[in-house]
């Protein structure tokens, strides 16, 4: 009986790594094609990623305007900035 326990807890491990698995490898490479093109705007890293990378996901590029809002808002309220 252990032992049947112990497939259905691996089998369940093993199914749940197996859907879990491809939304990690989206991000990995939706975060290594967002991090240069942030880079270029900000001159620096992401700190609210989680609004550029919903674009990735969607197969959208956000525009610079809504990086500078989630990325470095400072850059979008500096008057002599323009995008």
């Amino acid at each position: 009986m252990k032992f049947f326990r112990l497939i259905l807890l691996c089998a369940l491990v093993l199914t749940t790594m197996a859907f879990l698995a491809p939304s990690t490898a989206a991000k990995r490479r939706c975060g290594r094609r967002l991090i240069p093109y942030v880079y270029s705007i900000c001159g620096g890293p992401c700190e609210n990623g989680d609004i550029i990378i919903e674009h990735c996901f969607s197969g959208t590029t956000p525009t610079i305007a809504e990086v500078q809002k989630a990325c470095c808002p400072e850059l979008s309220e500096d008057p002599t900035f323009s995008s």
